[in-house]
């Protein structure tokens, strides 16, 4: 009768419980090799700056590892969103024809992508009287493909090359632009035409594939703009350029919806003709701005205002932007659980848990439930109360249960209940078979029970 009882509740509980939850391993993929974009031939003793973007194949965040090609590098950079332009800032201090700049990213687990490379030349900080048409035009600036490597030209351009790119560029004032850039990669190599009195351009001897090329507009003192073209025999595409004198770049750990979530460090991109750059924090005094910049850590919404004076004394219009900083986990209480029968005594068991959580900063965003590792539940909202219901299954004899909570900004505090915790209700355990007050109710039936269980 000991064995015949506990495993007459077990076939119970298997027909009646749930199926368990499965955990399945995600395999991590490194980051693509990042795409390069930046001055074509910056001069000795000016700070350029150049901008670095990858995909991420999982969506993870990335970091980059800059080369400048003069023996320096940035080392390992803060993190950024997948997809999201990442920009920094460098000035060289001599003359070099074949400096290489290198860039790689690698995901918030380590692994590492392939290496990108742009070569380009350090000039005298002065015009240079070249024959070359392409080197009279210097101050302009490239974006290029990823390198993955040597490249066999023979090869690449087997195919016939009647593509062109063709179209107008225009300032933000929908003015025409004359003399930006216009270049087209592929295949390890590039065309290229510059805009015309109306902000005409056209670009031919493109070989038409499978392949998508990466169109590039500039022109000094403007951001560049990059697209993604498949290309044929009469494409067409409009390029917009925004101004470029002076801004401030952010470099930090992007949370979730805008939010840092570390110490924010602020330095600056701007164009030759800036002398002097003045900064304000938060209506604080305003600072004439030096390098380097002391990290802004407090949380919450802060604002940066700025203004500059040009090579010529003129004093720009005063600018402002916000950033939001929050790294601080949601403020938790234990997780409580109840269990209720329904119906009572012949019924199901089921457990409530209740959850209490949160955030001055961001704000609640979210709490996620696990069982034994594998995502149950997810309940959204602000809060401040969060309430699961489950109903109870023999398989989670030894199971843990987790709830992640998540505020606005990606931060996030854990709190587990170990299935032993819940005691309420009848479950075998240990190899006793336990009722925990459910057959107090029936003092007769509790007396039989006992008995034979002691036999």
């Amino acid at each position: 009768m000991k064995k015949i009882l506990p495993l007459l509740v077990v076939g119970i509980l298997v027909l009646s419980g749930l199926g368990a939850t499965a955990v399945t391993n995600i395999e991590n993929h490194p980051p693509d090799a990042p795409t390069i974009a930046g001055e074509t031939r910056p001069k000795v003793g000016v700070s350029y700056c150049f901008t670095f973007i990858t995909v991420d194949p999982d969506g993870d965040n990335v970091s980059y590892y800059i080369e400048w090609g003069d023996g320096t590098s940035t080392g390992w950079t803060l993190y950024f969103e997948s997809g999201e332009e990442a920009e920094y800032a460098h000035k060289w201090n001599k003359i070099d024809w074949d400096n290489i700049i290198r860039c790689k990213a690698k995901d918030i687990h380590g692994a590492e992508g392939n290496w990108s490379k742009i070569q380009i030349p350090i000039m005298k900080n002065k015009d240079i009287n070249l024959q070359s048409s392409s080197i009279l035009n210097s101050q302009s600036e490239m974006s290029v493909i990823p390198s993955t490597g040597k490249i066999d030209v023979a090869t690449s351009r087997t195919t016939f090359n009647d593509g062109t790119l063709s179209g107008y560029v225009n300032d933000t004032d929908i003015n025409p632009m004359e003399g930006a850039l216009v270049r087209v990669y592929f295949h390890g190599t590039y065309e290229e035409n510059y805009t015309d009195s109306s902000g005409y351009y056209h670009v031919t001897n493109i070989p038409i594939c499978y392949c998508l090329k990466n169109a590039t507009c500039s022109k000094e003192g403007y951001r560049t703009e990059w697209v993604l073209l498949s290309i044929d025999e009469n494409t067409t595409y409009d390029f917009v350029l925004t101004p470029l004198s002076c801004h401030p770049v952010f470099a930090g750990i992007m949370g979730e919806n805008d939010w840092y979530v570390s110490c924010v460090i602020i330095y600056w991109c701007y164009s030759p003709d800036v002398v002097k750059i003045w900064y304000q924090i938060d209506d604080g005094d305003w600072i004439n701005w030096s390098e380097p910049f002391e990290p802004i850590c407090e949380d919450g919404v802060h604002t940066i205002c700025w203004k500059y004076e040009d090579i010529e004394g003129n004093i720009s219009d005063v600018y402002c932007k916000d950033f939001k900083i929050d790294y601080t986990p949601p403020d938790i209480e234990e997780v409580e659980w109840k269990t209720f029968q329904e119906p009572p005594i012949f019924g199901m068991w089921y457990v409530t848990f209740t959850c209490k959580a949160t955030d001055n900063i961001s704000g609640m965003d979210r709490v996620e439930m696990y069982i034994d590792k594998g995502l149950h539940e997810v309940i959204t909202g602000s809060g401040p109360i969060y309430e699961f219901e489950i109903e109870w299954c023999h398989l989670f004899l030894d199971w843990v249960f987790t709830f992640v909570h998540y505020d606005t900004a990606g931060n996030f505090a854990n709190d587990s209940i170990n299935e032993s915790e819940i005691t309420s209700f009848p479950y075998i355990k240990n190899n006793h078979f336990t009722f925990n007050g459910w057959l107090e109710r029936f003092p007769l039936l509790n007396q039989i029970v006992t008995l034979l269980m002691e036999k």
